[in-house]
């Protein structure tokens, strides 16, 4: 996740060329920033498994939508993404209540 960010940068769109688990076919997959720390597929799907990431594209994900375990949250620390899981419990409610925000460019 560490390099579709810096593939991104701060920029709001970005994509990356993966391979399809199921077709076995080169897609693009699209993503978008949607935080400082955040980024949304919007093409194509993202598992992740004995830990290693595994993709699908579009057309198989609408075919079938069970596949992978539950989607990781990163964060980032200190100019690193690490994920959520990692962090101990308080640190995790902390998270649960943070609120983004912009910052108006005068």
């Amino acid at each position: 996740m560490q390099e579709i960010s810096d593939r991104i940068g701060e920029n709001q769109f970005g994509k990356c060329n993966v391979k399809c688990m199921d077709c076995h076919e080169d897609f693009a997959m699209h993503f978008e920033r949607t935080g400082p720390d955040q980024i949304k597929v919007k093409a194509g799907a993202i598992g992740k498994r004995n830990g290693e990431y595994f993709f699908k594209c579009p057309d198989c994900y609408k075919k079938d939508q069970s596949f992978g375990q539950e989607c990781e949250t990163y964060s980032r620390v200190v100019g690193y993404l690490r994920p959520i899981s990692n962090w101990n419990n308080a640190k995790q409610e902390e998270y649960k209540c943070r609120k983004p925000f912009k910052v108006e460019i005068e």
